[in-house]
Parts: structure tokens; sequence; C-alpha cells
């Protein structure tokens, strides 16, 4: 009677994390995309505050490869280009992304394995972006850690 009860938990435990691991497959699915973001950068000059001096765009594709969930980051324009890899970790609403390894092309920034990048978060209609070691010059300039920042456009 013992060795059946056994099994059965052993079966129970296993039938439990399959569940558990297409759950958090799916819901991390619902994270597959492209995001975007354009900062325009002000020009600092109190004589045109319209002025501008360039523009920084902040790509972030979000997919799936054998069973695991990357993300691509990459932000380019006025004296910058990022071009990284990071691992998906979900947590409810939430995913962290956490550096990987550096892309071809990429020159600015320097990431330690592991190391969080940045997290984007669902509330209600909107994604905010929390910044970690990738920022903005804005966030930077203002001192804003998170924000809406980022749009999916796929």
């Amino acid at each position: 009677m013992k060795k059946i009860s056994v099994g059965v938990c052993a079966l129970l435990v296993v039938t439990i994390c399959l569940i558990n691991a297409n759950k958090d497959q799916s819901a991390l699915n619902d994270w597959n995309g492209s995001y975007r973001y354009t900062e325009i950068l002000p020009a600092g000059s109190s004589d045109n505050p319209n002025e501008r001096y360039g523009i920084i765009d902040y790509n972030i594709t979000i997919y799936s490869e054998d069973n695991c969930y990357i993300a691509n980051i990459e932000n380019e324009g006025y004296q910058t280009k990022t071009n990284v890899q990071a691992k998906v970790i979900e947590d409810e609403n939430r995913i962290d992304l956490l550096f990987d390894k550096y892309l071809s092309g990429h020159i600015w920034g320097k990431y330690s394995e592991n190391e969080l990048l940045l997290s984007l978060i669902r509330e209600e209609n909107e994604l905010y972006t929390i910044w970690e070691a990738i920022q903005t010059n804005t966030s930077l300039m203002n001192n804003l850690k998170i924000g809406v920042y980022f749009e999916k456009v796929e």
C-alpha cells in the first residue's frame, strides 16, 4: 500500500510541475512581440527650449527559443549604440530582463552576467518601465526610475 501511495504522490508532483510549466509558458507568450520607445533629447539651450539635438530609438523584441524566453534590446541614436540579449524572467504582470550577452554592433554599456537591465510591468492599460542598468538620458537627468515609455508595436 505504501508503494502505491508513493507512486501516486510522485505522479501528482510531476503532473503539477507540467501544469505550472504550461501556465508559465502561456503567460510569457503574452509578452512576445516588439516594443518601441523614442526619446527626443533636448538641446539644453535656454535660448530656444524647443530646439532638439537628437533622438534615441529603444527597441525590445521578446521571443521564445528552445523553451526559453529571450529579449533582444537595442538602442541607437545620438552618441549611443546598445545591442544586447537578455533572459526574460516573469513574475505575474512583470518581466525582468537580465543581461545574457552582447550582440553584434554593441558599442555602449558594460553589463555583468544576469544583471537586471530593466523591467516591464503591465498595470491596467499601461506598460510601465523600471530602468535599471539600461537608462534613458531623460530618466537620468530627471531622476525618474519608473514611467510609461514603451508601446507594443507587434
